[in-house]
C-alpha cells in the first residue's frame, strides 16, 4: 500500500469524537459535549424546504449560490453593520461555515506561510492550515484577559511570513467575545500590516449583555473574509448551510476551492437559508433568551464545584470551567466524569496548549438536564 499523505497522517484525530466512542453504550448519560443546538428548525425555514422539494428544486445550484440567497446575506450585512457586498461576486454560499473555513483557508495560504490562532481556539483551524502547507501559530488567550485577543502579544507574533490572522468571536470553546473597542485595536494593526484576516462570526446572534461587532465593519473590510453559518442562529446544523463573504479576488480563489470540491450546496436547502433570512426572526430571539437561561444556571452550577471555576460567558453557549485546583488534567478529569458521573465534558487541549487545564462545557440542552449534570458531577468533585 502507499503511504499517507505526510499532512493527513500527522494530523491526530479530534478529541471531542473521542469522548462520543467511549460514551457510546452508556446508559442514562447527560452529555453537555456537543455544540449543536437543541431547538427544533423554524417552522417557516422547515415548510419552505419542504416547497421546495416539491416544486422540484433537486438539481444542480449555482457553484456560487443561488442569486437570491446571496442577495439575502449581501443585504443582512448592509443592514445590520453598514458594510456592502457584490452580491455577484463577493458572496459565497458553502456547505456549512467549516467548508467555508477549509475553502477559504487553503485557497489563501502557501507552503510555508504563517497562520496566527487563537489557543485555545476551535480544534478545526490548525489541522486545515496544515492541510494547506501552513504553519499554525498559535496566539496564547488567557483567562484573566477574558481570553481576549491581545493587540500587543498579536503584534509581537507577526512576521514577513504571516499570511493569516484567524478570529472566532464569539469564541468556541471559552464562550467570550470582544466590544469594538478591543476588535478596533486589532483592525488597526491588520490595517497596518499585509495580512488576510478570517472572522468565523457563526455565534454573532448569540450575545448576552453586549451587541456583536461584525470585524470588517471596523474599516478593513477589503481584507477580511467573514465566514457566518445558518447552524447555530437557525437551529440547522443538519442542512449543512453556510457562507463566506470578503474581497473579490479572494473570494474568486475560494469558488475554485469550492468548485473542485464540493461543486455547489444542496439547492432545496439553499431556499431554506432564504426563508431564514428574510422571514420572521423572533424564533432566533427566543432561543437566544433561553441560552441565556441555561448559561445562568451552568455558570452557578460549575462556580459550586470543589475545585472548579467559571468566568461568565459573553457568547455562544459554552462554559470554559478551570479545573487546575483538582490537580488532574483535563484528559483525566473527562474520562473520570463519563465513566463515574456519567457526564460529558471536553478537556480544553482538544482546543489547543493552551486549553490545558480547562474544561468545555456545552448548555446546548434543556434546563433538567443541566441540574442534572451538576447533581452528578457534586459529588464526584467532592470525593476527588
Amino acid at each position: 500500500m502507499a503511504p499517507a499523505s505526510t499532512r493527513i497522517s500527522s494530523i491526530p484525530p479530534s478529541g471531542i469524537r473521542r469522548l462520543f466512542e467511549l460514551s457510546q453504550g452508556i446508559e442514562g448519560l447527560i452529555s453537555l459535549g456537543l455544540g449543536e443546538p437543541d431547538f427544533p428548525t423554524p417552522g417557516h425555514v422547515i415548510e419552505a424546504y419542504k416547497d421546495a422539494l416539491d416544486k422540484g428544486f433537486t438539481k444542480y445550484a449555482p457553484t456560487m449560490g443561488i442569486p437570491e440567497l446571496r442577495q439575502a446575506i449581501s443585504e443582512k450585512y448592509g443592514n445590520e453593520y453598514g458594510v456592502d457586498y457584490d452580491a455577484k461576486t463577493q458572496v459565497i454560499v458553502t456547505s456549512g461555515a467549516s467548508e467555508a473555513i477549509f475553502a477559504s483557508i487553503t485557497s489563501i495560504v502557501n507552503a510555508g506561510d504563517e497562520v496566527i490562532i487563537p489557543d485555545p481556539g476551535f480544534l478545526l483551524y490548525g489541522p486545515i492550515v496544515r492541510i494547506a502547507g501552513g504553519k499554525p501559530v498559535m496566539l496564547e488567550l488567557k483567562e484573566k484577559e477574558n481570553f481576549n485577543v491581545m493587540a500587543d502579544r498579536l503584534n509581537e507574533l507577526i512576521t514577513n511570513r504571516t499570511k493569516v490572522l484567524v478570529l472566532n468571536l464569539p469564541s468556541n470553546p471559552t464562550g467570550t467575545t470582544m466590544g469594538k473597542r478591543g476588535q478596533q485595536a486589532i483592525a488597526d494593526i491588520v490595517n497596518d500590516r499585509d495580512i488576510v484576516v478570517i472572522s468565523d462570526e457563526v455565534y454573532e446572534k448569540l450575545v448576552y449583555g453586549k451587541k456583536h461587532t461584525n470585524f470588517a465593519s471596523l474599516g478593513v473590510e477589503d481584507k477580511v473574509v467573514t465566514v457566518n453559518s445558518f447552524s447555530k442562529t437557525y437551529s440547522m446544523t443538519g442542512m449543512r448551510l453556510g457562507y463566506a463573504i470578503g474581497p473579490k479576488e479572494v473570494i474568486s480563489n475560494v469558488f475554485k476551492a469550492h468548485q473542485f470540491s464540493v461543486v455547489c450546496v444542496n439547492t432545496a436547502t439553499q431556499k431554506a437559508g432564504v426563508a431564514a433570512l428574510t422571514g420572521p426572526q423572533d424564533c432566533v430571539e427566543e432561543m437566544r433568551k433561553e441560552y441565556g437561561q441555561r448559561r445562568d444556571i451552568l455558570t452557578k452550577g460549575l462556580n459550586s464545584l470543589k475545585g472548579v471555576s467559571c468566568i461568565e460567558p459573553q457568547g455562544a453557549f459554552y462554559c470554559f470551567a478551570n479545573i487546575t485546583e483538582t490537580g488532574l488534567s483535563a484528559f483525566d478529569l473527562s474520562d473520570g466524569l463519563l465513566t463515574d458521573a456519567r457526564v460529558v465534558g471536553v478537556p480544553g487541549t482538544a482546543f489547543g496548549e493552551n486549553g490545558g487545564g480547562y474544561m468545555r462545557f456545552a448548555y446546548s440542552v434543556p434546563r433538567e438536564k443541566l441540574h442534572g449534570a451538576i447533581e452528578r458531577m457534586e459529588p464526584f468533585f467532592g470525593g476527588l
